[in-house]
């Protein structure tokens, strides 16, 4: 028998989890604890080989709200479709198995949605905890659509993954996350949104997003998650000059084609090498103790380095032009191939 709409709630709340026992189980009860309750809480076992299971039925067991999927490891954007597939809230919330909610979260983001009926997704601000809980610095974003939308297609720093709160028919209708991103998924899927519909952003910081060492960002120095945000930021500009988007191909090789020639181009624009420098500088501040001492280390590398601290700034402040030349690029030879 077909529930009744009133019935159904309101809010699902996805996550998947591959291996993600150290702490699963804080990340889950900090959604059982929001003081908004109309929601179901849909979790995605991707293959897991550790004790997440063991936990993850421990909590099913607790609290009818919590539904869990088993199935054989895919990677996350095809974990998040297959929870999207089942999703029976209006909106979505997402959380990673390693993050943490803050108890208000979803409440203040529906205060939000009910504030402007345009809105398709909103994000929230944030607090960097370490492996241990160990909060450090919070992050506020913007709250206007074109500003977010400016941070996306530009490569500047954009709100959570974890925090996102995003209206489920929109994203089904715009066939949810990309399964050829294995990163920046959620970069390339709000950039889609961004162009349906409207962004914003909560300034509080509504999550508590880890840094630790495990994350799959931190492979190979984040140099895959370069390039596959470069992909979807030039993905968006081909959208925007009316060329064919070649992520939307059913051809494999034409995707490999696209990942290939955007990593090409960013070793011609010595961009590895760049970010390289750059993650080292970063490391050095931080390990400083005094503000004289990062203060002196800057200078030092004004003085030695004026071209790459140049770039730093110019990029820190304005953005990279890298996706929109990449475009251009891509559409100049799909002419010639044409002809």
């Amino acid at each position: 028998m077909k529930k009744k709409k009133e019935d159904l709630p309101f809010v699902t709340v996805l996550m998947a989890v591959y291996n993600g026992e150290r702490w699963l189980a804080e990340s889950i009860t900090s959604i059982l604890n929001q003081t908004f309750n109309n929601f179901e809480f849909i979790i995605i076992n991707d293959g897991s080989i550790d004790s997440s299971s063991q936990i993850l039925n421990h909590f099913a067991n607790e609290d009818p709200r919590i539904r869990i999927f088993n199935k054989e490891n895919s990677g996350l954007a095809d974990s998040l479709n297959y929870g999207l597939a089942e999703a029976r809230g209006e909106w979505v919330a997402r959380i990673d198995a390693d993050d943490i909610c803050n108890s208000q979260r979803l409440q203040k983001q529906i205060e939000y949605i009910r504030s402007d009926a345009d809105l398709v997704l909103v994000g929230a601000g944030l607090v960097i905890i370490d492996k241990n809980g160990l909060k450090s610095e919070a992050y506020h974003y913007p709250d206007k659509h074109d500003s977010i939308m400016r941070r996306l297609y530009k490569g500047l720093p954009f709100f959570a993954h974890s925090s996102a709160f995003f209206k489920l028919n929109v994203v089904q209708e715009l066939g949810g996350y990309r399964t050829q991103f294995k990163r920046s998924q959620d970069q390339d899927l709000w950039l889609r949104l961004g162009q349906v519909g409207k962004i914003s952003c909560a300034r509080d910081p509504l999550v508590l997003i880890r840094k630790h060492d495990e994350q799959i960002s931190n492979d190979d120095s984040g140099q895959q998650q370069s390039i596959y945000s470069h992909m979807a930021m030039t993905s968006y500009y081909l959208r925007l000059i009316d060329q064919i988007d070649p992520l939307e191909s059913d051809m494999e090789e034409e995707h490999k084609t696209f990942y290939d020639f955007i990593n090409q181009r960013l070793k011609d624009s010595d961009f590895f090498d760049n970010k390289k420098n750059l993650d080292r500088l970063k490391k050095d501040i931080s390990s400083e103790l005094s503000k004289f001492a990062k203060y002196r280390l800057i200078a030092k590398n004004l003085f030695f380095k004026p071209v790459f601290i140049y770039r730093y700034m110019k990029f820190r402040f304005f953005g990279s032009s890298l996706p929109r030349e990449f475009a251009d690029k891509w559409k100049k030879n799909s002419d010639r191939s044409d002809d």
